[in-house]
Formats: C-alpha cells, sequence, structure tokens
C-alpha cells in the first residue's frame, strides 16, 4: 500500500483548524492534526497497527469513552470497513485485522458476522470533546489526488440545534 503523503497535503492537515486525519484503505491513522490529536488521542504513542481505527473503536477504552453512541457508531464504523474490506480482495493487513478484531471482541464478531455494507464519506458524529463536552460533527473523507489508498478526514463542528435530528 501506498504511504507517501504528498508534502502539499501535508501542510494543509495541519493548516485546518478542525480535526483531520489521514488514514490509507485499511484504516491504519498515518497522520494527524493537533485539533484531532486533542479530539481523539495522541496517536503517535501507538505502534502503526495500533493505530487502526477500526481496532481503536473494539479494543480502546479511551476511544470508547468518547464515542456517545459507541453502538451505533461502531456498527457504521464495521459496515464502512467492509467496503474496503471488499475492495482489498484478501489483502493480508486486511484479514490481520479482522482476524485479530474477531478473537478479541464479541461485538467485532457479532457485527462483522451482519455483513452490512455502508458507502464511505460523510456523516455525523458526537464526540465527548475534552475540553468542551459532547459536540457534534459532521465529518467528510476525501481521496487524496493520484492515491486510491489515502484519504483525508476532516471534522466539522455543528450546531446540534440546527441539524434537525442525527443522520448517519
Amino acid at each position: 500500500m501506498q504511504q507517501d503523503i504528498p508534502e502539499t497535503v501535508l501542510t494543509l492537515l495541519t493548516s485546518l483548524p478542525n480535526p483531520a486525519y489521514i488514514k490509507n484503505s485499511c484504516w491504519d491513522v498515518l497522520t494527524w492534526n493537533a485539533p484531532a490529536q486533542e479530539l481523539f488521542s495522541d496517536f503517535a504513542r501507538l505502534d502503526l497497527p495500533e493505530r487502526n481505527l477500526l481496532r481503536l473503536v473494539f479494543t480502546s477504552p479511551d476511544m470508547r469513552q468518547i464515542m456517545l453512541d459507541w453502538e451505533g457508531d461502531a456498527h457504521r464504523t464495521v459496515a464502512k470497513f467492509r467496503l474496503d474490506y471488499a475492495r482489498a480482495k484478501d489483502d493480508p493487513s486486511f484479514e490481520a485485522v479482522v482476524t485479530d478484531l474477531l478473537s478479541q471482541s464479541l461485538e467485532f464478531r457479532l457485527m462483522w458476522e451482519r455483513q452490512d455494507v455502508m458507502a464511505i464519506g460523510e456523516g455525523l458524529k458526537t464526540i465527548r470533546h475534552p475540553a468542551y463536552g459532547p459536540q457534534t460533527y459532521r465529518h467528510a473523507a476525501l481521496t487524496i489526488e493520484g492515491s486510491n489508498d489515502l484519504r483525508l478526514i476532516v471534522y466539522l463542528p455543528i450546531d446540534i440545534k440546527s441539524s434537525g435530528g442525527f443522520e448517519s
């Protein structure tokens, strides 16, 4: 998998005032900006295999704590990951993530067995911000030009009262 991130994209990432990170198609967080570190985690303290978003959702107590709708978000995460998993066609890195989680998490196993698939793109997520409490964000996944493997994920805070409800 390509892991080279263009310098201009790195500059853009660090200049964004909102939480953002770059992940590969196997959902490994490769780099992030300061607002993402404040909101989610200090990804730098984790080795790359541990920085996998699917693994973090099911194995990190910190991630479970900040996700206010953990079950709904976890289900959508599995369904979105499944799309990339199907595109990967038996890629060993995908197989390793799934195999590990099947053995580590009953919740993952039950969600994986449902075989739900969801398109990757936009959505809403309510996250417990460490400084501001619960915040709802609209997030978008943007493909990085010249790379089928890399996506820039950006979280934009929204006013909960004006959102008209929580849609995913």
